[in-house]
């Protein structure tokens, strides 16, 4: 369990709450982007460097802040993915209901 029991309760909600967000993120993309995504990042990265790449990414859109941090998220792992496969990956959905 990697500590999650040793955490605090706090803590404990916010990641199985980040788990739920991201089951339901990833139920709106296309075919093969979550494996293509998982299969990149799973191979090396840690936690940190995810969060560095969605910091860079965050910083680098603001223009995209309106649609939430769980979609952010998989957009920067996308595009790193991507960047390091040369890859272009198709555009995700509009999980908000704006386009």
């Amino acid at each position: 369990v990697n500590g999650f029991l040793e955490w605090n309760e706090d803590l404990r909600a916010t990641y199985i709450g980040g788990f739920f967000e991201g089951l339901r993120i990833a139920s709106h993309y296309p075919d093969g982007m979550v494996e293509r995504v998982t299969a990149c990042v799973f191979v090396g990265w840690t936690p940190i460097q995810a969060g560095a790449v969605f910091e860079k990414y965050a910083s680098e859109h603001p223009e995209d802040w309106h649609l939430g941090a769980s979609r952010l998220v998989w957009d920067s792992l996308l595009d790193a993915c991507d960047e390091e496969s040369n890859e272009s990956a198709p555009s995700p959905p509009d999980l908000e209901g704006g386009n």
